[in-house]
Parts: structure tokens; sequence; C-alpha cells
């Protein structure tokens, strides 16, 4: 699903406000909200995951190579 910046914008502040608020999560902290979305991303297929995963730039770029290494 694709939608204008600025809506996606305001998509991802009010997922990352909503983590915050149900995990106790805070600005210098974010783990607890991002622990939590990551436990609902990987209850998808694991074809929906790795259709995303490989259009996410900066998961090819920056996260996989690192994940290879260890």
């Amino acid at each position: 699903m694709t939608c204008p910046s600025r809506s996606a914008s305001r998509r991802i502040t009010e997922i990352k406000d909503s983590g915050m608020e149900i995990r106790g999560a805070t600005a210098g902290n974010m783990l607890p909200a991002y622990e939590r979305l990551f436990s609902v991303l990987v209850t998808a297929p694991i074809a929906v995951l790795n259709n995303l995963f490989l259009k996410s730039t900066k998961l090819t770029k920056k996260v996989f190579p690192k994940l290879n290494s260890h």
C-alpha cells in the first residue's frame, strides 16, 4: 500500500506514539515500543515479510549485511 509521504509520515508517528503509550516507551527509550511492533510484524506470512523486507533499502544495505557477518 502506498500513500502520499505526508500521510505516511503521520501514520508512522501515530503508530510510534501509540506504541509508546501502550508499552511504556519514552522518547529516550523506544525499545519497548519497537519490541511490540516487531512481535506483531513477525506474525505475517514469510512471503509477505520477504517482499516487504527486500523493498527496504535500509534493511538490504545496512541491516542484512550486519546479520550475515555474525
